[in-house]
């Protein structure tokens, strides 16, 4: 099992494919690049440490965490991850600051393709069942 898997699989449940979504966003592997190698290196985030992300957009989030991530990206655990969903007040994105706009930013106008697709709406597949790789999981103490 490894992470592209598990999000293809996720999203499958949408009638979506790898390549209409983006790679994997890795909040929590630690990685370096030595030179011109990247290496995973200890996690240290402890309990309790937690991102807020503020979707500007409607948008479908996959929380991923590597099924059987039993190795050093992981500590050599799996620990359960608390995923909350909440809607934003308005004071909530008022502090948001504007983003900025880059001189190298194009607009759709500039787009050799200038309509994007917009008509694509997400709509679940109810005959779908899941099929994860290696699930359910199970631990034995050794």
């Amino acid at each position: 099992t490894n992470c592209t898997d598990i999000h293809a699989e996720a999203i499958r449940e949408y009638g979506l494919t790898p390549d209409d979504v983006h790679d994997s966003y890795h909040l929590f592997m630690a990685t370096r690049v030595d030179g011109t190698m990247p290496t995973i290196v200890h996690q240290n985030t402890q309990p309790g440490e937690h991102v807020e992300l503020l979707a500007h957009v409607d948008l479908l989030a996959v929380p991923n965490v590597c099924g059987s991530d039993v190795q050093f990206t992981s500590n050599f655990s799996i620990d359960p991850v608390r995923i909350t969903v909440i809607t934003a007040s308005d004071a909530d994105v008022g502090t948001v600051p504007a983003l900025p706009v880059y001189r190298t930013q194009r607009t759709s106008r500039e787009f050799r393709q200038p309509s994007i697709r917009s008509e694509r709406r997400l709509c679940r597949d109810e005959a779908y069942v899941a099929s994860f790789t290696n699930v359910p999981l199970s631990t034995t103490v050794v």
